[in-house]
């Protein structure tokens, strides 16, 4: 295994330990290693994530800028709209996931929920519904199953347009599909009951369009 992936994989394991500074010296280090014709994306990716953690989109930002436009997968692309929801650049943020939206037929529905989380933090609560709806029915169509995602922002969309009785119906559906979903307590206890399993409150770091829960 090269230096690259050796202090890559170093490096991903400071930033799930929240060790952001220590991510951040071993992701440039593999950067420094990184054998000559070797991608580097994925360094470059996690790297502006991590800048990102540590306050600092700007420097986020460098880090994508540095990968071709023509090698910006999904995961990238992610990541470049949460640095573009950080630096207050919210159009753009949807113009990249929307544009994401022709080309990807296997994550869809994750890019979905990102712009339904966009659009909880502006306030546009019908496209919180479509969008988590429509993230919803291509999981279905293409896995078979509710996504638990979609059915949460379905929920929350719906009980903030007011319609608490539709907003229920959906939470009883996720409670039913998944009892254990990290944010089902937060949602049951703003519906005015407790879920029959307890969870907690899901936070997994800074990103596009924040909800209730913090999630990214």
């Amino acid at each position: 295994m090269s230096l690259m992936f050796k202090y890559f994989a170093l490096g991903k394991i400071h930033y799930h330990l929240n060790r952001f500074e220590e991510a951040r010296d071993a992701l440039m280090f593999a950067l420094q290693t990184r054998p000559k014709g070797q991608p580097d994306d994925f360094v470059l990716e996690l790297l502006g994530r991590t800048w990102l953690m540590l306050d600092n989109p700007a420097r986020a930002m460098e880090s994508i800028n540095r990968i071709p436009e023509n090698r910006r997968r999904p995961y990238v692309r992610w990541t470049e709209t949460d640095i573009c929801c950080a630096l207050g650049k919210i159009e753009k943020a949807r113009q990249i996931l929307t544009q994401g939206l022709e080309r990807d037929r296997l994550s869809r529905h994750k890019t979905l929920i990102r712009l339904a989380r966009i659009e909880y933090h502006c306030g546009n609560f019908e496209q919180v519904a479509l969008h988590a709806a429509q993230a919803d029915s291509f999981f279905r169509e293409k896995w078979g199953n509710h996504y638990d995602e979609g059915l949460f922002w379905q929920a929350l969309g719906q009980f903030r347009l007011g319609d608490p009785g539709k907003a229920r119906k959906l939470a009883l559906q996720l409670e039913a599909h998944r009892p254990y979903f990290p944010k089902l307590k937060t949602l049951m206890e703003m519906l005015g009951r407790e879920p029959a399993h307890q969870g907690g409150v899901c936070n997994d770091g800074k990103g596009a369009g924040s909800g209730p829960d913090g999630e990214r």
